[in-house]
């Protein structure tokens, strides 16, 4: 049902292209590189502080008027969490007070490539700059997942892939600022991209999801004399 409900929501942004395209002013490609703050939630254990990473896209926006826009993007991006998972074995002849403590700290690396389709506003401030935000949604595909750390002080490390979910949908919001410096526009963007569906394959489990804020910087090449 849920699945359904975001396959409904790409039609529909692809409806309004092909309904819009007819009066669409401009292409124009957007490319951004910056810095992924991620985490992951629904767990009181695993996952409570965030780790840095990379996040990249390449995308193409087709911009209907002045003011809105839709945008498409692959990106690739670094998230994860990291944390201590501490569990305490029952209490037994075998297993003294001073030994009954399983405690494993460590950070968990989730690298996706991510499909975005998003709605864009934007709102000129001046001649050559304007205010820009984002709502959509995303496709992301799992490329690896690891965990590494220490259990009790030894050194391990996990490949999580096949634990969990290949697919994870999300939710993309954001804003941003572009000034036009001639043949390029230069950008500065803010976004959320929030898991809407749990990355953990077993149903038993915490109903982790995943969690990034992107700080991201680049460049527009318009394929029109002018974009706004």
């Amino acid at each position: 049902m849920r699945n359904r409900f975001f396959a409904v929501l790409v039609v529909g942004l692809l409806s309004i292209v092909i309904a819009e395209n007819a009066c669409a002013q401009s292409w124009s490609l957007p490319i951004r590189a910056g810095w992924s703050n991620a985490s992951i939630t629904g767990s009181n254990q695993m996952g409570s502080e965030s780790v840095n990473g990379f996040v990249g896209s390449l995308g193409a926006e087709l911009r209907f008027n002045k003011d809105f826009g839709i945008e498409f993007d692959i990106a690739y991006a670094q998230k994860g969490a990291k944390g201590t998972i501490t569990n305490e074995v029952a209490n037994s002849p075998s297993n003294p007070p001073q030994q009954n403590i399983f405690t494993f700290e460590g950070e968990t690396s989730l690298d996706y490539v991510e499909f975005w389709a998003v709605l864009v506003g934007h709102l000129e401030v001046a001649k050559k700059a304007e205010l820009k935000g984002y709502a959509g949604v995303a496709l992301a595909n799992l490329v690896s997942a690891e965990a590494s750390g220490t259990a009790n002080g030894t050194p391990v490390s996990f490949d999580l892939k096949d634990t969990l979910n290949s697919v994870d949908f999300t939710g993309i919001i954001g804003a941003g600022f572009a000034y036009d410096v001639g043949s390029v526009v230069l950008t500065i963007d803010f976004i959320t991209d929030l898991g809407l569906t749990s990355i953990n394959e077993s149903v038993v489990a915490d109903d982790f999801k995943t969690r990034a804020y992107y700080t991201m910087l680049g460049v527009v090449i318009p394929l029109s004399d002018e974009l706004w």
